[in-house]
This record gives structure tokens, C-alpha cells and sequence, in this order.
């Protein structure tokens, strides 16, 4: 069955000359659903014990990221005029300075609005999830850092290097930004009972998409996105 939707999904990216970016853009995600469907299904089959639904959880989100890089990156690779990877990821060895400033900087002003928040609302970081109470404390929350480490690399990807590009093309820069960083937003389902929390990821969403337009490359894209999460990993464990 794997084998089959591999099959079928890169010979759909590779017979490209009729398409248009927005069944681009259902084709892959289509992709990655079916993928991510196979590998969570066959993981919950063969381990039904030795998985907790917590570490499932955890293990299935860093799979996710996992596929979805694989699968963005054929995209990328079967395209008529593909430059490879690094020129998708916007790397330029002469930019490395401007890279650091951006990455700084930008986590700097997120860091900024996400504490005004923190004192106008509150509730900016949620409370440390209920599986780390009667569970393997230590052993989980390597887990926990390590989907919060992969999860920049999958979302920043997939939401600034991929999606915001057709969303820009298709719709222009103001409707493309603002639906990729809602997206991003909503995407994260686990913030949504906290106001405060939602509305700094929705600000951290237009952070990336705006550093994203200004240097061209995913690369700060990805280091606040990651600095971001280790600052919450920090603040969520202290």
C-alpha cells in the first residue's frame, strides 16, 4: 500500500506541464496526508502496547515533520526549473551576516510581543501537558524537545518555503502572508483555548512571513522559529 501511494505520488509531481500551483498544492498535501495515514496506522498496529498515546503523539508529530521535508523537497527537485534544495532554501554563503541580524532581531521583537501579551492576558505559555504527571518524566520530555527541535524545520518548510510562495502567486503578497500565517495559527490546535497564546502564535506567523520576504530565505525562518520553541521548552520545565 506504501509503495503504491509512493508510486503514485511522484509520478503525479514529476507530470507537472498541465498543472497550476494550487493542484501543486493539493497534490502534495494530499501526498503527505496519505503518507503520514500509512505510517501512523502501521506504527499504531505493530506497537499497540509499547506506544503510550502521548509518546504516539510525539513520535507521529516527528514523523509528520519528517515527510513532509521529504515530500516538499521532491516537489521542489521534480520542477522543470529547479535550482536544488539550497536555492529553495534561499542559502547564500554571502548572506550569512544578514541570516544571524534577522534571526536575532526577529526573535527579539517575538519575544517582546509574546511578554506584552503575557502581561495584558496572561497565559502565553499553556501549562505543562497532563501525560508528564505519572509518566517517565525525564524519557518524555527528550521526546517533547526533540518534536519541538523538528518541528521548525517540517512547519517553516512547508508554511513559509512552500505554501506562502503558491498563496503569494496566487492571491498577491497581503491575501498570501495573511492566509499562511492564519493557517500556521490554526494549525496549532493546542493553543487555541488560550487567547493569548493563539494571538502570539498568529504574531509569530507574520514574523516569519515577513523575515521570510525580506531576506528570501528560510533559513532565520527556521533559527527564531527554533529559538522560539527552546525559550517555551525552557519556560515550560523551569
Amino acid at each position: 500500500y506504501y509503495t503504491i501511494i509512493t508510486k503514485i505520488g511522484i509520478s503525479i509531481m514529476y507530470k507537472r506541464e498541465n498543472t497550476n500551483l494550487m493542484n501543486d498544492l493539493f497534490v502534495v498535501v494530499a501526498y503527505i496526508f496519505c503518507i503520514c495515514a500509512v505510517l501512523f496506522s502501521a506504527g499504531n498496529f505493530l506497537n499497540p502496547s509499547i506506544l503510550n498515546p502521548p509518546l504516539f503523539d510525539m513520535t507521529n508529530q516527528i514523523i509528520l515533520n519528517i515527510v513532509v521535508i521529504v515530500s516538499i523537497f521532491v516537489y521542489e527537485l521534480s520542477k522543470p526549473n529547479s535550482q536544488g534544495i539550497l536555492s529553495f532554501i534561499g542559502f547564500r554563503r554571502s548572506n550569512i551576516m544578514l541570516y544571524f541580524v534577522y534571526s536575532i532581531v526577529g526573535f527579539l521583537v517575538v519575544v517582546l510581543f509574546s511578554s506584552m501579551l503575557n502581561f495584558l492576558f496572561g497565559s502565553v505559555t499553556p501549562p505543562m501537558p497532563a501525560f508528564f504527571e505519572n509518566a517517565d518524566f525525564v524519557f518524555l520530555r527528550k521526546v517533547y524537545l526533540l518534536t519541538l527541535i523538528a518541528a521548525p524545520f517540517g512547519e517553516e518548510i512547508f508554511f513559509r518555503g512552500f505554501l506562502q510562495n503558491i498563496l503569494i502567486k496566487q492571491l498577491g503578497i497581503k491575501i498570501g502572508v495573511f492566509l499562511s500565517a492564519l493557517l500556521f495559527a490554526v494549525l496549532h490546535t493546542g493553543y487555541w483555548e488560550y487567547s493569548a497564546a493563539f494571538l502570539s502564535v498568529l504574531f509569530l506567523g507574520f514574523a516569519l512571513s515577513f523575515v521570510r520576504l525580506q531576506t528570501h530565505s528560510l533559513i532565520p525562518c527556521i533559527m527564531i522559529h527554533l529559538f522560539n520553541n527552546l525559550l517555551a521548552y525552557t519556560l515550560l520545565f523551569n
